[in-house]
């Protein structure tokens, strides 16, 4: 049996439960350290980040291998990510591994407003949890979170 605390090996297969597809700027950088990941892991679901790429191999394959690699991805939206280019690759790589595949493996985030219209139409289709709103909302939010990245994937 695995100790509280210890990462519990992800469903069919996958190294990761999930990766987390953000940037790397304030305020989101400290959100997504201090509140979703720290929840994440104390719900022993394992995480990848950006931050776990290997050392050598280009930036482009890392991020590729992480999000096969993870069940899902998970895109934490702000007026910075829809800004990001590599944020842009992020999201487009784990959509199309879904279509590929025949599964829903994107669950998208909101954490602060910002007008809908600035939501490129890719990503448009997808029922944002919407993070910002009320902290009892927030926290409702982040238990349906994990309760889905402990589920096995949807089919399209």
């Amino acid at each position: 049996t695995e100790s509280k605390g210890e990462p519990s090996e992800p469903q069919d297969g996958f190294v990761y439960d999930a990766y987390i597809s953000y940037v790397d700027k304030e305020p989101d950088a400290t959100w997504v350290w201090e509140t979703l990941v720290a929840k994440l892991e104390d719900a022993e679901l394992k995480i990848a980040t950006p931050e776990d790429a290997i050392l050598g191999v280009p930036r482009v394959v890392n991020i590729q291998n992480m999000v096969e690699q993870s069940k899902r991805t998970v895109l934490v939206l702000s007026d910075a990510y829809l800004e990001d280019n590599w944020a842009g690759f992020e999201n487009i790589l784990g959509q199309t591994l879904g279509l590929k595949e025949g599964k829903y493996r994107l669950i998208v985030l909101k954490i602060s407003e910002f007008d809908d219209q600035q939501i490129p139409s890719r990503l448009g289709i997808f029922d944002p949890v919407k993070l910002f709103v009320h902290p009892r909302r927030a926290t409702s939010g982040l238990t349906r979170l994990i309760e889905e990245l402990r589920s096995p994937l949807r089919e399209r």
